[in-house]
């Protein structure tokens, strides 16, 4: 991938499609910079409340000459307040293929633990000390998957993206768009409904030492929360894709097939 392409390489964070907050006001892309500064400055100063329920998804591919194709996939639904945890990754094309799944939940006063990694399964079910048990299966979960770092990490990513996003924007000189090196078009569309929420839906393409680019960009954010963020990059024969989506709050839960489980 080419590192001028600042779309692309100013997301640490990889999600896409309408929350339903596009037909909010459309602001400039320099008040659009202002809104996510200010939210970020908010979380920076411990000023949002990051609910402890969330759902996510990310998913990341990439097709490159030298590596083919690779993909990775981790969609996570972290409950703890109705005592549940669903853990589901999948990976392609780096190094061998990884498939894992993990269940741990409370439900009628049972313990439940459900796992696959590959062709490996494990079911148990206790029903003694089962909050206790949950408490302790998912404390290390807790650490690599917590929510209130998942959302301050997407608004860094986010002010990262939408100060690159000015960065690469044409000038204006002498009546006519001036397109930084390599730069060939640029657009961008930024919604807004108040301080908290936007929505930005963006597009570059251009030429860098002789090999064309394209990258497309589409974000979002509610009430400070993250809801989503999608990157599609082309740079000649290699392409890139990532994505991220939330849903905070009221998550829905889903128990598995006991059977599905059982070795």
């Amino acid at each position: 991938m080419k590192a001028k392409n600042i779309l692309l390489l100013s997301a640490s964070f990889l999600l896409l499609a309408s929350c339903g907050e596009t037909q909010a006001p459309e602001v400039t892309i320099e008040e659009a910079q202002t809104i996510s500064r200010n939210a970020k400055a908010k979380y920076e100063a411990g000023e949002v409340t990051v609910p402890s329920d969330f759902w996510m998804k990310s998913v990341m591919a990439a097709t490159t000459a030298e590596e083919g194709t690779m993909g990775m996939s981790v969609e996570i639904t972290s409950a703890l307040s109705q005592k549940y945890f669903h853990l589901k990754r999948e990976a392609e094309g780096i190094e061998e293929a990884i498939s894992m799944e993990q269940y741990v939940y409370v439900k009628d006063g049972t313990y439940v633990v459900a796992a696959a990694f590959g062709e490996e399964k494990a079911y148990q079910e206790v029903s003694v000390g089962a909050d206790v048990l949950f408490e302790q299966t998912v404390a290390e979960y807790q650490t690599q998957f917590n929510g209130e770092e998942l959302a301050t990490s997407f608004m860094d990513s986010l002010t990262e993206t939408i100060d690159g996003l000015i960065a690469m924007m044409p000038a204006e000189v002498e009546g006519e768009l001036s397109y930084p090196e390599g730069m060939t078009s640029w657009t961008a569309t930024c919604r807004s409904s108040g301080e908290g929420n936007l929505s930005v839906e963006a597009s570059t393409q251009g030429n860098i030492d002789g090999v064309a680019f394209d990258a497309s960009l589409s974000l979002a954010i509610d009430n400070y929360l993250p809801q989503r963020l999608s990157i599609n990059e082309t740079s000649g024969e290699e392409s890139a894709a990532t994505s991220m989506e939330f849903a905070w709050g009221n998550v829905d839960l889903v128990y598995p097939n006991a059977a599905d489980f059982q070795a």
